[in-house]
């Protein structure tokens, strides 16, 4: 297996004698093919220039210029990856070229139509950036959304670009003329219409359209009740203005009238007009004045006036009559009285009245009022026709009504009590029948039952009353009952026969008075109740008799296990009865055997004679333990699950090691290896079972990513994965992508310090990785540019690489159909400036090729495309 073509020799040999032969090993060089890449916009072309090899084949073809050639011209309409092989002779490599297509823009965009000196709206869709023109009216030359306000109809165009790739479309705004709109005011009386009459437009809408004939046309009849602005919108073509005119509304005065009636002979009226501006009157002989909005007014007779009332030429007419009223004659009655009593008092010859003082009338109004004065009063009415008066009195005599008042008292029955009244001359009494006599401020009462007595008094004519009440208590008739009782126990007394009672002695009693109270003497005991009627007594008695209660106590509460037994013990009384007896030895005697299957409280009783007393002791059973738990559980290394067990109150597993909460019920398990786990399930460490969990680690995969390493920043590097299961690199998360994600051989070229990710899983479902960390130097680099402008600007007039720690550049430029047109071994200084023979190139893309040498010796190539831009300064 020789690196070059090589003859070998063989010697052949019989014995002593030899001969030789020969034969040659032709060796070919496996070619290194590398392709450029591109980006066209849909509808262009790109040139593909492979090199390497000495023969190429292209696919796919179909949109290829040919399948053969080391320069070829790809039109796709999408992104394409073309595949070329190179041969030398007949070894063969292959390598990739992807010509990325952004699709060239369609443009849609909207039309409008504005009025002169208003803005319009337009938007286009269909591409990423945007450029309008003519933009003097525009607001904006660029972006899809722009406000147009030309004077004239207009057309722009729009250039809308994707990338590179552009395309243009057109729009226009179409202006029509906003109408100049005028119209008439006027001034009216209120109640009265004006003519307004527009111009200008062709058609019109009118507001407010409150009092108009009519909210649209030329003309409409406007009547408003005050001063108001219209405001008429023209239109034409679709093109509105509008204007405003105002009708002046002078209001036509309201007149409002005052004055007043006259007493005959006595007085003159004041006359007031309001409303108006200026004032007539008429007619005017009894006034003062014809003009003016106040006069007086002096007539003999009843008269009427009429006045005119002007704001500027708005009038209007009021009449207003002053009645000419004689004077009353009045005459008065009046009454005598009892004092708190009410009387009459009355006046004739006028048409109403005022009385005063008003402090004790009814009314101070009125021909007829009613008085209650406290003493004689003197009182004056004033009587009225209209407005004319005159004055009367008249005397209200007062007699004092006596103020009557009475003893009263209380009896026992079959007593006796004087009463005495006071306050008057003369005195009755009611009802007679249980007194010594009917009259006299002195009488002796007896009755049978509580009674209430009416003493009438007299004084000059006046009387008053009064009660008073005589009341009887009875005698009461007392009686109580007794009682037994065992010691510490009370019982009810309870007496009769009286309203109120009083025991003794109190010390073992709840109370010392009351109808019934509790007694709880500790010996036999005898209680007095004395029991009231007010101030009447009688008394009675009553006896406890008391039986020592016996003190019994039980043996203390007891725990068992489902199934055993336990003593209960009591003492204190001379015999003992249990309950319940169903689960336990004997239902009678000091001590029994309990053996319950269920938590159980038992009552003893305990009696010394028919006084009893109990105590209670309480069996507690501890359930039966069935444990319920998790069941036999596998996972990888590393991982951890929960295991549980239930049944008890108290867990306890064993061995300890991996366990998070070895007491605990629920715990979480994390061991190295596969580990049997034992739970002791109990009632606080009674009544102890056991159970089991197996959990089963299962192994990681065993993964090698290789070890961390640096390269270059433009170096590539092959990444090789091993392990004892299919291995493969995924893409890191925060880094350059891999070619293929999850093989476990790639070429990654990282632009920053990156670590990749190596990932296995075994039959078992377990996940391992195993890094490799990639640290970037940047001892070399190249910058390519993808675009120039050869404008004799001074600015990207020259097509040039550029970089740092390079040695030497060597370029080639070639046209789209693959003549080289450019070339220098001096690429670190000299650049393409556009031109092939000396004449500056079309506007188009070209294909480079760059050979460079690094100041470390490296020997590296890159392909490419160039674009050269418009020659527009």
């Amino acid at each position: 297996n020789p690196n070059t073509t090589t003859i070998y020799a063989v010697i052949g040999a019989n014995g002593s004698c030899t001969a030789t032969a020969s034969s040659t090993v032709n060796v070919t060089t496996t070619p290194t093919v590398s392709v450029n890449s591109a980006s066209i916009c849909s509808g262009s072309s790109a040139t593909l220039t492979a090199n390497g090899a000495t023969n190429y084949t292209w696919s796919p073809a179909a949109t290829l210029s040919g399948n053969t050639g080391s320069v070829v011209i790809a039109n796709p309409m999408v992104t394409t990856i073309y595949s070329v092989t190179g041969a030398n002779s007949s070894c063969t490599a292959t390598a990739s070229s992807t010509v990325n297509v952004t699709t060239t823009p369609t443009l849609s965009a909207s039309s409008a139509t504005a009025c002169s000196g208003t803005a319009a709206t337009l938007t286009v869709t269909g591409a990423a950036n945007y450029t309008w023109s003519p933009s003097s009216s525009l607001s904006s030359s660029t972006g899809s959304v722009v406000t147009a306000n030309p004077a004239l109809t207009q057309t722009y165009s729009i250039t809308g670009a994707v990338g590179t790739c552009t395309n243009v479309t057109t729009t226009t705004v179409n202006v029509n003329v906003t109408p100049t709109v005028s119209v008439n005011s006027a001034s009216i009386c209120s109640g009265s219409s004006a003519t307004l009459t527009a111009n200008g437009a062709t058609n019109y809408t009118w507001s407010p359209v409150t009092n108009l004939s009519t909210s649209t046309g030329s003309v409409v009849v406007a009547n408003p009740n005050a001063t108001t602005v219209y405001s008429v919108l023209g239109e034409t073509a679709g093109c509105t203005n509008s204007v405003s005119t105002t009708v002046s509304v002078t209001t036509t005065p309201t007149l409002n009238l005052t004055g007043s009636d006259i007493c005959f002979g006595q007085s003159s009226a004041t006359l007031t007009a309001a409303g108006a501006t200026n004032y007539i009157w008429s007619p005017s002989g009894s006034l003062n004045t014809a003009t003016g909005g106040t006069v007086i007014a002096s007539p003999a007779t009843t008269t009427s006036y009429s006045v005119l009332g002007a704001n500027g030429s708005c009038t209007n007419t009021a009449i207003i009559t002053v009645s000419v009223l004689p004077t009353p004659t009045v005459i008065t009655t009046g009454n005598t009285i009892c004092s708190g009593s009410t009387g009459s008092l009355s006046a004739t010859g006028a048409s109403s009245y005022t009385w005063s003082p008003t402090t004790t009338l009814s009314t101070p109004t009125g021909s007829v009022v009613q008085a209650n004065p406290s003493v004689t009063t003197l009182y004056t009415v004033i009587g009225a026709i209209g407005s004319c008066t005159n004055m009367a009195t008249v005397t209200m005599t007062v007699n004092i009504t006596p103020s009557i008042s009475a003893t009263s008292g209380t009896i026992c029955s079959g007593g006796t009590l004087n009463l005495t009244a006071f306050g008057a001359t003369n005195y009755t009494w009611s009802p007679a029948a249980s007194l010594n006599t009917s009259s006299g401020n002195v009488v002796a009462a007896n009755p049978g039952s509580t009674q209430t007595y009416t003493v009438v008094g007299e004084t000059a004519a006046c009387t008053n009353s009064t009660t008073t009440t005589v009341s009887v208590t009875s005698t009461p008739t007392v009686s109580v009952n007794s009682g037994s009782i065992c010691s510490g126990s009370s019982v009810n007394l309870t007496a009769n026969g009286a309203g109120s009672y009083f025991w003794t002695p109190s010390a073992t009693l709840n109370s010392s008075t009351g109808t019934v109270v509790s007694a709880s003497p500790n010996a036999t005991t005898t209680y007095t109740v004395i029991g009231a009627n007010g101030s009447c007594t009688n008394s009675a008695v009553a006896t406890v008799s008391v039986t020592t209660t016996p003190v019994v106590n039980a043996t203390p509460n007891a725990t068992i296990c489902s199934g055993s037994s336990t003593s209960l013990t009591a003492f204190g009384a001379a015999s003992y009865v249990w309950t319940p007896s169903g689960t336990l030895s004997s239902a009678t005697g000091s001590m029994v055997s309990a053996n319950p299957l269920v938590n159980t409280t038992y009552t003893v009783v305990g009696a010394n004679g028919s006084c009893t007393n109990s105590a209670v002791s309480n069996v507690i059973v501890l359930a039966d333990i069935t444990i319920s738990k998790a069941d036999n559980t596998a996972f990888c290394y590393g991982k951890s699950t929960i295991i549980y067990a239930s049944g008890g109150t108290t867990y306890h597993w064993a061995p300890p090691s991996g366990l998070a909460n070895p007491d605990y019920s629920v715990t979480a398990v994390s061991p190295s290896v596969t580990t049997i786990y034992t739970v002791s399930v109990s009632h606080a460490g009674s009544c102890v079972k056991t159970a089991t969990i197996e959990v089963t680690i299962y192994p990681l995969p065993i993964l090698n990513a290789g070890r961390d390493t640096s390269i270059n920043v433009d170096n590539t590097l092959a990444l090789y994965g091993t392990g004892d299961v299919e291995v493969g690199f995924r893409d890191p998360i925060n880094g350059p992508p891999l070619g293929c994600n999850f093989c476990y051989s790639v070429m990654v070229n990282p632009q920053e310090n990156t670590c990749y990710t190596l990932e296995g899983i075994n039959s078992y479902g377990c996940r391992n990785t195993d890094d490799i960390c990639v640290v970037v130097t940047k001892d070399w680099n190249i910058y390519i540019p993808n675009a120039f402008t050869p404008n004799t600007d001074q600015i990207n007039d020259v097509f040039m690489p550029a970089g740092y720690g390079l040695k030497e550049i060597h370029m080639m430029i070639f046209d789209r159909w693959g003549v080289c047109i450019f070339k220098t071994d001096d690429g670190m200084t000299v650049g393409w400036d556009g031109k092939y023979k000396g004449t500056l190139c079309k506007e188009d893309v070209y294909v480079y090729k760059i050979n460079f040498v690094t100041m470390s010796g490296e020997e590296k190539e890159r392909t490419g495309h160039i674009t050269l831009l418009p020659r527009i300064k």
